[in-house]
């Protein structure tokens, strides 16, 4: 059983609904944020209301579910079958009651590929920040799986997974399995040059320096998460500094950046760094 992660922009959505239109069985997730733009109720996304989903919290209809951004996502337990391709979820849950292998399937794209994605979109600009500020501190624990780079816009990405799994979904090559760890030393090899705007140089930072900290601290070690959140702020303040962009701090977690004369509150969110499953 592959689980399709990734972040918001990297393209998971699509490359699962190429391998549906190709004949392979796809969960179809409940969300109560709004459809977008050509999306379709019961295929994208299930979407409902709250008031529904809460409800079908309450009759645990689901495996595992979650609020990001302000909306609901949730994976239904009868989507939990043999050979199937989940989007997303959390996968020591999903393991719970899957008789069969679960591995991650991580679907890659640059920030600057995932911020043109997304911006797109037209949402708001402190959507946006939020949005790609959480997922800066998002899958950062180890795990071994498979890292499809989907940076381009041809159907390359489709193709390494359709040679990683037969019609059935029984994973055929392993060749390419690899541990987060040794994924996140390759992202840290070239500091980020500057690009766009602001709001974008600051996030294409705080994604490099994030997954530096992790190789560089032993988050198991409590002694070491103050001198991680320090080392984060120190950091942060230089390379802002250097490019002219004013922050304060307003706690030990928290700082206010001004950005394209936007004000925008980051925290540095210790509770998903400490995760390690």
């Amino acid at each position: 059983m592959l689980v399709i992660l990734g972040k918001n922009g990297s393209g998971k959505t699509f490359l699962a609904n190429k391998l549906f239109d190709l004949g392979f069985y796809r969960s179809v997730n409940y969300t109560t944020r709004p459809r977008r733009e050509g999306e379709i109720d019961g295929l994208d996304y299930k979407f409902i209301s709250t008031e529904e989903f809460k409800k079908n919290v309450a009759e645990d209809y689901f495996i595992e579910f979650k609020k990001r951004n302000e909306f609901y996502y949730g994976t239904p337990k009868q989507n939990i079958k043999c050979n199937a391709i989940l989007l997303a979820g959390d996968i020591n849950k999903i393991r719970t009651i899957s008789t069969e292998e679960v591995i991650p399937l991580y679907i890659d794209a640059d920030i600057e590929t995932r911020f043109k994605r997304v911006d797109k979109r037209g949402e708001p600009n402190g959507v946006i920040f939020k949005r790609f500020h959480d997922e800066n501190f998002s899958y950062l624990y180890d795990f071994n799986g498979f890292f499809i780079d989907n940076n381009n816009a041809d159907e390359q990405a489709l193709q390494t997974i359709i040679g990683i799994i037969d019609a059935k979904g029984n994973i055929v090559d392993r060749s390419l399995l690899l541990s987060n760890r040794a994924f996140l030393k390759r992202k840290i090899d070239v500091i980020p040059e500057v690009k766009h705007n602001e709001m974008f140089t600051f996030l294409q930072f705080e994604e490099y320096l994030i997954r530096k900290i992790m190789l560089m601290f032993d988050v198991r070690d409590a002694n070491s998460h103050l001198k991680m959140i320090e080392y984060y702020y120190d950091q942060i303040g230089e390379y802002l500094t250097l490019y002219g962009i004013h922050s304060s701090r307003k706690s030990l977690e928290t700082m206010e950046v001004d950005l394209d004369g936007e004000k925008y509150q980051t925290d540095f969110q210790r509770e998903k760094i400490l995760r390690r499953k």
